[in-house]
């Protein structure tokens, strides 16, 4: 993915207008001793041109002094000339500058700034205090500033790009995205002030603002959302929360032809739960793509799995959201969930055999991540090394599985001294040993 190149504009605020200053300073270059009017008087002549004698030939006390003292007046002035000279230069030069530099301040914190700060590793802007987290497979993590920006890091390029979304964000907004097509393809989906859902689209080399912002779908006020990319059918399938607290599907053909393609809602008949208000969303294919799993926190507090494309007693494939009675309907009653915890889900298949990762946090504030096997029991492990005592206290969270032959699970999650991330094997899901629970992405000062 292309990135921006780094702003220059504040580089240049500080840079002085020579010329201006040069220009400034030439008025005053003939004031030098050759230039001054003779004022000196040898024997009590007046010698300065247009002077006149007082009534009977008498000449003016003041002229009469001696010619070193008027000497010395006339230097003492031509140096107050010249240091009220320099002082407005000064103020003006300064004055310039300050102008430059607010104007290039102004730019760079803006809400379409477009800006890309090199990061190396580490992020460049300080982390908005209850950012969300959203990754990809392909590298990138999307994060909100602490001035509200949205900004991408992309762990490959190792930088930091402020994005230029069509619509500012609202403070805390959920995050989402979706990824394709080799990291051609992706979308970011996030809320506006008013709640209202925004998409911001890359397609192969540019961002542009999506389709579904013009129609206005809005959330309840804390929703937060998910996205995927349904294999089976090209579909996007974008999941929020209303008013009611319950669960809303919009889906987008892929296939469609531009003028075709749009975002529709999916009926009610596809039987989405009542949640918990606020409730953390994750969601995402089931091993080769014919399945859906949604993940969701209840009024009661605990975590319940929902399927769409089940097979039972050898029916058809089921074609609408139901619980997953067979694959763990209730997660994690032990220990309990926080109130409105993040959700954060890794789907894979190896040799066809699915397994998911789901990672929550609990009451005590740590982490528990829950694997589930190819129609095995799930089964709920502590969060290993790094964690414990470094979760932020939002302890929002983000899972990548990367892509191409040699994956490798990712989550990232938010601690008080930025971003940190543990990795797990594929296949089997077992937490690697080394390197856990390092900060990738410090928080700035």
């Amino acid at each position: 993915m292309a990135v921006t190149p780094p702003a220059t504009a504040a580089a240049e605020g500080l840079e002085v207008d020579t010329t201006n200053a040069y220009s400034g300073l030439e008025v005053y270059r003939g004031a030098d001793s050759n230039d001054l009017p003779s004022t000196y008087y040898d024997a009590g002549t007046p010698k300065m041109a247009g002077e006149a004698a007082m009534a009977g030939g008498a000449v003016d006390p003041a002229m009469k002094r001696p010619w070193w003292k008027r000497k010395l007046v006339l230097g003492i002035l031509a140096a107050v000339a010249v240091a009220v000279v320099v002082a407005v230069v000064v103020g003006a030069v300064v004055g310039t500058r300050k102008e430059e530099n607010t104007k290039s301040a102004g730019a760079s914190s803006g809400a379409s700034s477009g800006a890309t700060t090199s990061a190396n590793s580490t992020a460049a802007m300080k982390f908005s205090a209850d950012t969300a987290l959203a990754a990809t497979g392909s590298g990138k993590l999307f994060y909100q500033a602490e001035t509200g920006h949205l900004v991408m890091h992309d762990f490959n390029a190792k930088n930091d790009t402020v994005l230029n979304v069509g619509v500012a964000p609202k403070n805390g907004t959920s995050l989402a995205c979706v990824e394709w097509d080799n990291g051609n393809q992706l979308r970011l989906y996030y809320l506006s002030p008013d709640n209202i859902i925004q998409e911001y689209a890359w397609k192969k080399d540019s961002w542009s603002v999506g389709k579904l912002a013009q129609l206005a779908f809005q959330a309840r006020s804390e929703s937060q959302l998910a996205a995927l990319r349904f294999v089976s059918t090209n579909e996007l399938r974008l999941y929020y929360q209303l008013s009611n607290s319950t669960l809303q599907e919009l889906s987008y053909n892929l296939n469609a032809t531009n003028n075709g393609a749009q975002w529709d809602l999916l009926p009610q008949g596809s039987q989405m739960p009542q949640a918990l208000a606020g409730t953390g969303l994750a969601a995402g294919n089931l091993g080769s793509g014919n399945g859906l799993r949604l993940y969701v926190q209840m009024q009661d507090y605990t975590l319940h799995e929902w399927c769409w494309g089940l097979t039972l007693n050898g029916g058809p494939v089921t074609t609408h959201w139901m619980e997953c009675t067979l694959m763990g309907q209730v997660l994690a009653k032990k220990p309990r969930p926080k109130a409105r915890t993040p959700l954060a889900a890794g789907f894979w298949d190896v040799n066809d055999t699915p397994e998911i990762k789901l990672i929550y946090q609990t009451d005590d504030g740590n982490i528990v991540d829950a694997t589930w096997q190819d129609n095995k029991n799930w089964v709920e492990e502590p969060f290993p090394m790094g964690s414990a005592g470094t979760v932020s206290k939002s302890g929002k969270m983000a899972v990548m599985v990367s892509n191409g032959p040699n994956q490798l699970g990712t989550a990232y999650y938010m601690a008080d001294d930025g971003v940190r991330e543990m990795t797990w094997q594929i296949p089997g899901g077992q937490w690697n040993d080394t390197n856990q629970g390092v900060v990738v992405m410090a928080n700035a000062a």
